[in-house]
């Protein structure tokens, strides 16, 4: 899904860092879509807004944990989350002055594809409301759902009645 969603980012006209855990991958999204491959994780975190798309929210953790990002900047999460961990890591990043928004994507890789992923949000309203034309860029609807890990509650629930309706 992040590949996907990164590919609509250069369309806001800044420069855009790309990392992955596999720097082929990085090398490659930067010749498709004319992003700058990242091949060092302290500087992708020293970016004004990061986005991190992993598979659970403890690879964000570590990452974070490992990696912190600069003060002042704003980490977007569109990773399946933990209500929890949103807020333990909200919590965490403030002490070091950076925002963090739980911000799950729904719309499959059709939808990533094409910009048209829904996104609920939790965190800071401020931070929420200075992200969102960014997060614009690969969504076709953006809810702000209320505080931090509230983004990841209703991803869960949006999960549970797809489930439900199959």
């Amino acid at each position: 899904m992040g590949w996907h969603m990164a590919s609509h980012l250069p369309k806001l006209g800044h420069e855009v860092w790309v990392w992955n855990r596999t720097q082929s991958k990085a090398d490659h999204h930067s010749i498709s879509f004319k992003t700058q491959s990242v091949d060092d994780i302290e500087k992708a975190v020293q970016a004004d807004y990061i986005f991190s798309c992993l598979p659970t929210s403890a690879d964000v953790e570590q990452l974070i944990a490992t990696h912190p990002p600069k003060s002042g900047s704003i980490w977007i999460d569109c990773t399946s989350g933990v209500p929890q961990s949103a807020q333990q890591l909200n919590q965490a990043l403030k002490k070091i002055g950076v925002e963090y928004l739980d911000a799950p994507v729904s719309g499959q890789t059709i939808g990533a594809e094409k910009g048209t992923l829904t996104v609920m949000i939790g965190g800071d309203a401020d931070a929420f409301d200075k992200a969102k034309p960014i997060i614009a860029a690969f969504s076709g609807l953006i809810e702000y759902v209320g505080e931090s890990g509230s983004g990841f509650a209703v991803k869960a629930i949006n999960n549970t009645l797809m489930a439900t309706h199959l």
